[in-house]
């Protein structure tokens, strides 16, 4: 099937009522994924058609916190003299930025780093870029939420941190039962998330 203009190969090798097992292929990998629909884990091995090198990985799902992140959680610090006027804060990554009356901008990458700085000429390309990566993720991950539900959604990304191409998203959706359209804005997620991670390195 051709998914997001890319050839998706997609086959359920079983599904009863103990696992469905999904084996998918886009031009980057093979992935076979593990739903144990007893037990609540996902086993995902994945090998590189590039480089034949393959992996494994095992997440469990009865760990995975499916509410959207909250403001609270960042204990967002404040500006002496200057207001929040402008902020976007992902729900499933830690990718967000607060800008404020001063022209002050805080930004975080996917790991939750901060920078902190005043924007002027030589910065503001690349925090303009930022923002616009970030309000871009979001727009994916309410897409994604519509298409396919916070549970789904949280559980792919507690599942794959960084997913080679489109095919590994797509068996994992599949796996625990998701609809298919909802994998093209998860993956979408994880462009912007990295764009975003791309521009915040360079201010």
């Amino acid at each position: 099937m051709t998914i997001n203009g890319e050839e998706i190969h997609v086959n359920i090798l079983v599904d009863n009522g103990f696992e469905r097992i999904v084996e998918t292929e886009d031009r980057y990998s093979i992935n076979v994924t593990t739903f144990n629909k007893a037990k609540n884990y996902i086993i995902v091995e994945e090998k590189n058609k590039r480089t034949g090198e393959e992996s494994r990985t095992i997440s469990d799902l009865n760990h995975i916190n499916s509410d959207l992140l909250d403001m609270e959680y960042f204990g967002i610090e404040m500006q002496p003299n200057a207001s929040i006027i402008h902020s976007g804060i992902s729900s499933f990554f830690q990718n967000r930025y607060f800008y404020w009356s001063d022209m002050y901008w805080g930004i975080y990458n996917s790991s939750g780093t901060r920078k902190g700085v005043y924007e002027n000429s030589s910065n503001s390309t690349n925090l303009i870029g930022f923002k616009d990566a970030i309000d871009a993720l979001l727009d994916a991950e309410v897409s994604a939420i519509a298409a396919g539900g916070v549970a789904a959604v949280s559980a792919v990304v507690a599942v794959l941190t960084a997913p080679t191409g489109l095919g590994a998203v797509v068996g994992v959706v599949v796996a625990i039962g998701g609809v298919i359209g909802c994998a093209v804005f998860i993956w979408n997620m994880y462009q912007h998330r990295d764009s975003s991670n791309f521009y915040w390195m360079r201010v």
